[in-house]
């Protein structure tokens, strides 16, 4: 496990990043790195969602949603996750509340997520993830990731979030 000495800048290497499944005992640290990593309406958003995941998984329903975290150093440093809707093509999943803590953001913590989160998708049987995120600054890291990673814009609903602020979503082939 790595051990940051006095004045050392964090760099993780990805065999001390350990990924793991969200456990319930977790909600409250992951809706604390969504809301810094994004805003706090994303924070609170996530919560429900989660929360009604876990409610699901406590009455054997299948809500089509599975959660992943990164840890370092037993601290969660990144989340994501997969769900696909009930009522959709059964080869086709959104990627779920992807997100890195600010502070460890441009340490490859984000690229061995989606790599993970990519190989549970195939492995999953999906053909194609679809991705939600918005064209407001907030969002403009996340974009310029996904683009990076061979992620393509497939279409954009105007006045999603408000009048200025659309909702962007991109979609990779597996």
């Amino acid at each position: 496990m790595y051990t940051k000495r006095q004045g050392e800048q964090m760099n993780p290497t990805i065999s001390e990043i350990e990924l793991t499944t969200l456990q319930s005992e977790n909600i409250n640290e992951v809706v604390n790195l969504i809301s810094l990593s994004m805003n706090s309406n994303e924070g609170r958003w996530a919560k429900n969602t989660i929360d009604f995941h876990f409610f699901c998984k406590q009455n054997n329903i299948d809500d089509g949603r599975k959660y992943f975290i990164a840890k370092l150093e037993g601290k969660i440093v990144g989340m994501s996750g997969l769900h696909n809707y009930q009522w959709g093509p059964e080869d086709i999943t959104w990627l779920g509340w992807f997100a890195v803590l600010p502070q460890m953001q441009g340490k490859q913590i984000g690229l061995h997520l989606m790599n993970a989160t990519i190989k549970a998708a195939k492995n999953l049987n999906y053909r194609k993830i679809f991705i939600e995120t918005y064209s407001d600054d907030t969002f403009e890291r996340a974009r310029k990731f996904y683009s990076k990673y061979g992620f393509k814009e497939s279409g954009k609903i105007e006045g999603y979030i408000n009048k200025e602020t659309d909702m962007v979503v991109f979609s990779l082939d597996l």
